[in-house]
């Protein structure tokens, strides 16, 4: 059994069997968590609501989006999101606009973190959409919610996720899960921001 830092405490894993999916969402669990809890006040059928998940949504992943771009070779790139964002935005008539933060990853960092959390948190945005069209909110844009692209990758990517891993490639694959949420967390507490993810 080896013994990963994860946020802000250790966590165990069994290379033999663990996932690197399993042994990465153990140990980003609390920051999930914070990013989660975060959202928890906003409600959806709101267009002002909507708008500020939109808002937050664009305002992380822009710059993220602008890093894969530079530094990933096409095949390994999640579908653009942005586009989807800033036109459910302009739907919406609510003011935007688009950040000027830089987002890097860490030298030593294994993209596929970065992959995992934003691929997973598209489960996350087809339950948001299931819960909007059962409560009849038909007129609210929701191209981002819906990209069937991010399910397509999703799937691609899944068999890797799969797979036992060494200590070493959990280590680099953490290093940009964790990169990642934390940025997502300093756009959710930036000033002048209502606390949404």
């Amino acid at each position: 059994m080896d013994v990963v830092m994860g946020s802000g405490r250790l966590v165990e894993y069994q290379k033999s069997s663990d996932s690197l999916r399993h042994a990465m969402r153990a140990a980003t669990r609390e920051m999930h968590d914070v990013l989660d809890n975060g959202m928890a006040d906003l409600d959806l059928a709101e267009p002002e609501d909507y708008a500020r998940f939109l808002r937050f949504q664009l305002g992380a992943r822009a710059p993220i989006e602008r890093w894969t771009r530079e530094n990933l070779p096409v095949e390994d790139r999640l579908p653009e999101q942005i586009p989807l964002l800033l036109e459910d935005l302009t739907d919406l008539g609510k003011p935007f606009s688009l950040p000027n933060r830089t987002f890097t990853l860490p030298d030593e960092a294994d993209p596929i973190g970065l992959s995992w959390v934003l691929a997973g948190s598209h489960l996350g945005n087809r339950a948001m959409l299931a819960d909007l069209q059962t409560r009849n909110t038909q007129s609210l844009p929701v191209r981002f919610l819906d990209d069937d692209r991010m399910i397509q990758f999703w799937k691609a990517l899944k068999p890797e996720l799969e797979q036992s891993v060494s200590a070493q490639r959990l280590t680099a694959a953490l290093s940009a899960a964790k990169a990642t949420f934390a940025f997502f967390l300093e756009t959710m507490r930036a000033p002048g921001k209502r606390q949404a993810a």
